[in-house]
Order: C-alpha cells, then sequence, then structure tokens
C-alpha cells in the first residue's frame, strides 16, 4: 500500500545517507592498502586495513542502529509528518537493513582490501553471487512459505553475511599469497 511504499522509501534513502561514510572508508582503504603494498611496506598495508576496518565497521554499527533503531521514528517523521503507519513500515525496514549496516561494512572491506591486493573480478563475482545471486535465491524458495516484509528484508543482511565471509577466507589465502612473493 502507499503507507509501506512512502515508509520504505524514505527508509531507503536514510539508509543511503548512513552508509555513504563507511563507502568513504572503503574507498581510502584501496587506497592507502595499495599505495603501501606497492610501497612493499607490509607494517603499514596492515595498519591501513585494520584502521579502515574499524572505521568502516564502527560508522556502520554506531550510524546504523542511531538510525535505525534509536532515532528512526524521529527520522523518518521528517519527511512522513503526521503518518505513523508509513513511520512503522519505515522503521522496519531500518532494522533490518540499517542497524545491520555493519555487517554491509565488513563486506565492503574485505571487498576493498582484496581490491587492493589485485583482485577486483573475484570481489565483482562474489558480490554478485552472494548478494543479488543469493536474494534471488531467497525470493523463490524461501520467501513463498512466509511472505512479508520481514522476509524480504532479511535477505540483506543474510546476503552480505555470506559475501563477507567468502571474501574473509579469500583474503587470507591472496594476503598471505602476496607476501610470499
Amino acid at each position: 500500500g502507499a503507507a509501506n511504499l512512502a515508509g520504505v522509501t524514505v527508509a531507503n534513502n536514510l539508509d543511503i545517507l548512513g552508509g555513504a561514510l563507511q563507502i568513504a572508508f572503503n574507498s581510502t582503504c584501496v587506497t592507502f592498502m595499495a599505495q603501501n603494498i606497492g610501497a612493499h611496506n607490509k607494517k603499514r598495508t596492515l595498519q591501513a586495513f585494520g584502521l579502515c576496518g574499524l572505521c568502516s565497521v564502527l560508522s556502520g554499527l554506531i550510524l546504523g542502529n542511531l538510525c535505525g533503531r534509536v532515532f528512526s521514528e524521529e527520522l523518518l517523521g521528517l519527511f512522513l509528518p503526521d503518518n505513523p503507519e508509513a513511520i512503522a513500515w519505515g522503521q522496519r525496514k531500518l532494522i533490518y537493513t540499517t542497524a545491520n549496516n555493519w555487517l554491509a561494512a565488513i563486506m565492503g572491506w574485505i571487498s576493498a582490501s582484496l581490491q587492493a591486493l589485485g583482485y577486483p573480478a573475484f570481489t565483482t563475482v562474489n558480490n554478485l553471487i552472494c548478494v543479488p545471486g543469493f536474494r534471488i535465491i531467497w525470493m523463490n524458495f524461501v520467501y513463498p512459505s512466509m511472505p512479508s516484509l520481514e522476509m524480504v528484508l532479511l535477505s540483506h543482511p543474510l546476503s552480505w553475511s555470506l559475501s563477507s565471509t567468502i571474501s574473509i577466507i579469500f583474503f587470507l589465502f591472496a594476503y598471505r599469497r602476496h607476501w610470499k612473493k
């Protein structure tokens, strides 16, 4: 309905604003890691990896929970005044996605690190399979058994977790391989 569409649309915009900071940290990660890899400075490569990851994940955790849980009603109310039904729909979206932005931050951070190590094709294929691919499978096989907005939204953090897990495993391999050369 109209209230659902309005609430979820406004929540999407808040989600994008909240994710912009972690995207900036992930872009910084690629730059600093690649620079230090090129300089053959393993210590600074690890420092860039750790600091950018910490900043990205913390921004996703803090901003995601502030927007998704603490101030969700107030933020949605700025765009949806006098529409409690739309605000309620938007809050559902924010709880499942924005409050879990730290999972998306991990996915982006590890993908950025792999790009710095020279594996952009892996991150692209992994993210395509694990994010939209997983969600297509979810919507065709899991969602029909329990159709609800929550079941749609649950696919987001699950797909981010799947992509992150695969990326972390590959990162450990790629990082060791790079420094053994």
